[in-house]
């Protein structure tokens, strides 16, 4: 008996008895459907945070910060300036430069400062960078307008959720929705490009050292802080949303570097500028981001910046960590589809056994014309496998409707709130392959003992079955 012949018998007796069979291949399919729907929505969970990372380019940068910030004992590492010996200047940038495997390196100078437009003003931090950078993934999310194009111009470029904080939302498709929810009229909707050219009040503090001993000699009439306005000429609109990759790729306001370079300030950039001025350190740049040629560049890159005693951080490094969480959601997600698949297992071995029932003196009649054990199995084996197949071709099509039509629901609601809609499944080839060869197994591991038994079947016994 070949192997054809074999598949044919088992077809055959699946077709005999086509509606327990059915029954038993819907076991699988449900069993299926379940498990690649809900790994489809952990995989898309992850292909959504992972796409929003390498698009902003964020994978390919290293940025070099002045300390360290330990996050198990933070005020300590804040206050510990024995390991500060490298400033953040020009000479190091240059350096970064020219190290092989950098493709760009730029630093940004970062102060705290008010804004105001309009009636409407709030606090931040503005960065000031290289209009060069404008070239890079990282900043072409632009809106509306352009990039910052001259490094002396009271320039602006800001974001969408700096204006969500100056009670300005952008107009878009489903601002309508928004405004009908927005009853108090909190807020001023405006397209995009009509904020171009307005100009935005930057209002920064600056410290006067002689006036501080003026005041400590009793003079009531000297005031160290001083407080300048500096008009910014808006030239674009980022889409940047606050707890997005996007928002850590430069911030809610940037402005020329040069011209941040001008503005008065309070003498320190951040906290860590002023611990390291206390230790007699010097910075320009409260941060020098640096673009590395490929990924595979990243590690070298960031090996040779720690010789140099830079403190750096690259969040490609913590992929490992984001993928290791999405795989244990993934896992805890399966389970659920796995319980399915065993239920399903358990039918397929008492569908095999109902059909050793009603095949036995078939069986023996194979025997005594001189089938072996091995073919007897490979019948059941064969009808074990094709549930499987079948099963899993049908589960693979009910988890596809399941996830489409779960996926047109939730970003109904989400475009409700005004919203863009997302992708929140994604099905892998992996996922595909890989459920189809766990159902075949799965169902081949269920038909072992049902096999098993048929081939333990004494001929003679068999042919006294009526």
């Amino acid at each position: 008996m070949t192997t054809l012949d074999l598949i044919r018998m088992a077809l055959r007796n699946l077709w005999r008895t086509r509606l327990r069979s059915s029954l038993t291949i819907l076991g699988v399919v449900i069993g299926i459907g379940a498990l690649i729907s809900m790994v489809a929505f952990g995989s898309g969970m992850e292909k959504n945070v992972t796409d929003a990372f390498t698009n902003s380019g964020l994978f390919s940068r290293i940025t070099v910060t002045p300390m360290k910030l330990d996050m198990n004992r933070p005020l300590e590492s804040l206050t510990d300036t024995s390991g500060i010996s490298v400033a953040l200047d020009d000479d190091l940038l240059d350096k970064i430069k020219k190290m092989p495997g950098v493709s760009d390196a730029f630093g940004e100078i970062q102060q705290p400062a008010k804004v105001r437009l309009g009636d409407h003003e709030t606090t931040l931090t503005y960065t000031g960078i290289d209009p060069e950078v404008g070239k890079t993934k990282a900043y072409q999310d632009l809106l509306a307008g352009t990039f910052l194009t001259d490094d002396t111009l009271g320039q602006a470029v800001i974001s969408t959720d700096l204006l969500r904080r100056l009670k300005i939302r952008i107009d878009g498709e489903d601002m309508e929705r928004a405004k009908k929810k927005d009853t108090a009229n909190v807020y001023t909707y405006v397209h995009a490009e009509d904020l171009i050219g307005d100009t935005l009040l930057l209002s920064t503090a600056s410290f006067n050292p002689m006036q501080m001993m003026g005041a400590m000699m009793g003079n009531q009439e000297s005031n160290p802080l001083s407080e300048r306005t500096s008009p910014l000429v808006i030239v674009g609109v980022r889409e940047v949303d606050h707890d997005g990759p996007a928002s850590r790729s430069g911030g809610d306001l940037l402005i020329p570097e040069g011209y941040a370079a001008g503005i008065p300030s309070i003498g320190f950039n951040s906290i860590t500028e002023f611990l390291r001025k206390g230790s007699g350190g010097s910075d320009k740049y409260a941060t020098i981001q640096v673009t590395v040629a490929s990924p595979n560049d990243l590690t070298p890159v960031r090996k040779e910046l720690e010789k140099m005693g830079l403190n750096v951080f690259a969040l490609a490094e913590q992929m490992k960590d984001i993928r290791r969480a999405f795989l244990a959601v993934n896992a805890v997600l399966g389970v659920v589809g796995f319980i399915a698949l065993i239920v399903a297992g358990l039918g397929i071995i008492n569908t095999l056994l109902m059909s050793i029932l009603e095949r036995t003196r078939e069986i023996g009649i194979m025997k005594a014309i001189g089938g072996s054990e091995g073919q007897i199995k490979g019948v059941f084996f064969g009808e074990a496998a094709v549930i499987g197949l079948v099963g899993a071709i049908g589960g693979i099509i009910l988890g596809w409707l399941v996830t489409l039509a779960a996926g047109a629901i939730i970003n109904m609601k989400i475009k409700e709130m005004g919203e863009a809609p997302v992708d929140l499944f994604f099905f892998p080839w992996w996922l595909i392959l890989g459920s189809i060869g766990f159902a075949i197994g799965l169902s081949l591991i269920a038909g072992l003992y049902p096999a098993a038994r048929a081939a333990r079947i004494d001929p003679v016994e068999a042919l006294r079955w009526s």
